[in-house]
């Protein structure tokens, strides 16, 4: 297995690969969406990155997916956590971009596009991702990642964010 780079170079990488791919009128056009606390997080500094290699500044929303996926609801099941949906501009005609820390199953991604239609048609949608896991269950593509894993489905990446844990971070657990 190949060591997995740091975040920080894992973000500049992502970054890099979605400049190189779109013209600059693109750009001023590309909508970066975060799903959950740490896709919403990696957007921003996408975002960030995009502004100080290119010039040019994109939007940035969240999206919560809570209650797009296809996670079973037990009888005794806690309260869903719901977080919130923050998209500052419409998403019609935009070339969206839905980034994660990591695409494994798809099943997050097909839960983001479900629930991007609450909001309208977009041009296009690309997925970003630190780490492309490639063990899908959906057919999804993962258009801009950083580092292809090949760990087992018995394993998992806990990816921890500064803004959110303290330190970035990448930890590999086996699935209890």
């Amino acid at each position: 297995m190949s060591e997995i780079p740091s975040i920080a170079t894992m973000i500049k990488t992502v970054t890099e690969k979605i400049v190189i791919s779109f013209p600059d009128q693109d750009l001023k056009q590309l909508y970066l969406i975060g799903i959950g606390s740490n896709g919403s997080q990696i957007a921003q500094r996408i975002q960030k990155e995009i502004r100080r290699t290119s010039q040019h500044t994109c939007s940035v929303g969240f999206l919560d997916i809570t209650l797009f996926q296809d996670k079973p609801i037990k009888k005794d099941a806690t309260p869903l956590n719901l977080n919130y949906t923050h998209l500052p501009k419409p998403i019609a005609n935009q070339i969206i971009i839905l980034v994660t820390d990591e695409i494994a199953s798809g099943r997050s991604i097909q839960a983001a596009l479900s629930a991007l239609q609450e909001y309208g048609n977009t041009q296009k949608i690309h997925t970003a991702a630190l780490i492309d896991r490639n063990i899908r269950e959906m057919p999804i593509l993962c258009n801009f990642f950083a580092h292809k894993s090949e760990l087992k489905k018995s394993k998992i990446i806990n990816v921890k964010l500064l803004e959110i844990h303290g330190e970035d971070s990448l930890v590999i657990q086996s699935k209890k």
